[in-house]
């Protein structure tokens, strides 16, 4: 454990999207309060990001803050997302052999109502390789993306999702056009320049960027 970890308590307010809140923050943050059992936390889940100026939050997790000049913002890791699907809807349906078969295909997307606020990043199977700008229209849109799971584990359709996400392991998905070139996320650990001297900022950031090296070198 780090020193001074006696010092480091009290409540810990933290935001990231809601997509890193449900398939990777909360997947080994277990750990990190073995090491401060006197911390307590607040997360809070939002994709639109919130006022870190305003003392209300400690820190985020999340895509680059843009015209945010008083905050530290540190490059966590870089996730790339691809397309999946179960073998029984492939075995149902036909395995998708260029981009244009997507017109053919049922296609479960992240809905982001906050998209005005953070790119939608997985919806890019919508209109790859479609002619004259149309989007395809798929036949799930949900603002959940353990709900994108549940769906396409389910043979519902062929989803968007990182294979350098921990829960990404729970699911037996085959690989749908991977030699497509597919979006990228980048995430970042982000805080108040006025809060850099607290323990736990320091603390929490070290453990984020050994976890990120642990648990997926290949996207950092």
């Amino acid at each position: 454990t780090l020193e001074g970890e006696n010092d480091i308590q009290g409540v810990f307010r933290l935001t990231a999207t809601h997509s890193l809140v449900a398939t990777w923050l909360t997947y080994f943050l277990h750990e990190f309060i073995e090491l401060y059992p006197n911390l307590r936390f607040e997360i809070i889940g939002s994709n639109p990001p919130l006022d870190l100026q305003s003392g209300e939050i400690d820190a985020a997790v999340r895509p680059y803050m843009q015209n945010a000049p008083l905050l530290t913002q540190i490059p966590l890791m870089r996730w790339k997302l691809s397309l999946f699907a179960t073998a029984e809807y492939l075995e149902r349906f036909g395995t998708p052999q260029k981009v244009e078969d997507l017109d053919h295909h049922r296609l479960v997307v992240f809905h982001d109502i906050d998209a005005q606020f953070l790119p939608s990043y997985n919806t890019f199977p919508l209109h790859m390789g479609t002619k004259d700008g149309k989007k395809r229209e798929p036949i799930v849109k949900v603002n959940s993306v353990p709900g994108m799971y549940n769906l396409v584990s389910r043979h519902v359709g062929i989803g968007c999702f990182s294979k350098d996400s921990p829960t990404f392991k729970d699911y037996q998905f085959v690989p749908v056009l991977p030699d497509l070139v597919s979006t990228e996320v980048e995430v970042y650990y982000i805080y108040p320049e006025n809060l850099s001297h607290l323990k736990r900022i320091q603390a929490f950031g070290d453990f984020l960027r050994k976890k990120v090296l642990e648990i997926h070198p290949g996207c950092v």
